[in-house]
């Protein structure tokens, strides 16, 4: 039984490290990782009062900051990065560099209203969560830490390429 148990243990601990630390997947996440990175800086250089639009996958495509800060004669950053990224997570990194007067404008698609807690935990910022952004996971609630960090390996890699 003593065998069982600390084979177990040890399987834990594989797991953890092998998918917090080794196992990376650059094709979905580290892009993902990236485009999230490059709107923030844009956000740290602008002034505020600013336009931030939170959109999902099609934000990008669907609202133009050249239109639309140009008719609120606002700077403005089209911070949305994917259907799967967690409001929880864009409002961790780009919280902090909000201010008082700055507008966020979130024209979220409706697949992403009825979202459950366990796809949240499932999707695709987990994985990010986990690897590069583990400061911000450390002030998430501790249900969604647990979350993250128990989300299948199996089903991420499958969404991975």
């Amino acid at each position: 039984m003593a065998r069982l148990i600390r084979n177990c243990i040890l399987s834990l601990v594989l797991y953890v490290i092998l998918f917090a630390c080794l196992l990376g997947r650059p094709l979905s996440i580290g892009l993902l990782r990236i485009e999230l990175q490059a709107k923030a800086q844009m956000l740290v250089k602008m002034r505020s009062p600013k336009l931030v639009i939170l959109a999902g996958s099609t934000g990008p495509y669907s609202h133009s900051c050249a239109v639309i800060g140009a008719m609120l004669r606002m700077p403005c950053e089209n911070a949305g990065i994917a259907v799967g990224i967690g409001l929880d997570t864009l409002f961790g990194v780009y919280g902090p560099l909000l201010h008082a007067g700055d507008v966020v404008y979130m024209p979220l698609e409706l697949r992403q209203y009825p979202i459950t807690r366990a796809q949240l935990d499932a999707g695709i910022d987990s994985g990010m969560l986990i690897r590069h952004l583990r400061g911000l996971l450390s002030r998430m609630p501790l249900d969604r830490q647990v979350g993250a960090n128990s989300a299948s390996p199996v089903q991420r890699s499958r969404r991975s390429y």
